[in-house]
């Protein structure tokens, strides 16, 4: 009868440290795996940003290199890259406040676009020869106030 009580109790013991151990290993494995999805996003992100820097700094030597409206027609096609990239960069940082502006429109495009995207869209829309709201070609204040 003893033996049967003791071969209970290690079997209890037994399933109680593995249940233990099956539990430990899946949350780390979780962990590791969320983990591993941030640095694939972090990695994404990062990428995104090297191609926008890059033509960032392809419009900003265009523009000092040319006379401005020289400038606009040499800057056409990074205006369309930049463009791209804008739209590739609402998947990393999705709109805001979306039940609160733009719920006629399509599902993409309600809500306020990011506030990392905005000086993007200026640059866009200086690009392409769009008049922005400060002297662009001023010495003293070349690139805006801010």
């Amino acid at each position: 009868m003893l033996e049967v009580v003791v071969t209970a109790v290690v079997a209890i013991f037994s399933a109680a440290c593995g249940w233990l151990l099956s539990h430990r290993w899946n949350a780390k494995a979780y962990r590791l795996a969320v983990d591993n999805e941030r640095a694939q996003w972090n990695a994404s992100v990062e990428q995104w940003a090297c191609r926008v820097i890059d033509v960032m700094v392809h419009l900003h030597y265009t523009f000092d290199k040319f006379e401005h409206v020289k400038a606009i027609e040499e800057s056409r096609t990074l205006a369309i890259e930049l463009s791209i990239l804008v739209d590739q960069g609402r998947l990393y940082f999705p709109n805001v406040m979306r039940d609160q502006h733009g719920v006629e429109k399509q599902v993409s495009r309600q809500g306020y676009r990011s506030a990392l995207l905005d000086p993007l869209v200026a640059a866009v829309k200086i690009a392409e020869g769009t008049k922005p709201s400060f002297d662009a070609l001023g010495l003293k204040e070349k690139y805006g106030t801010n």
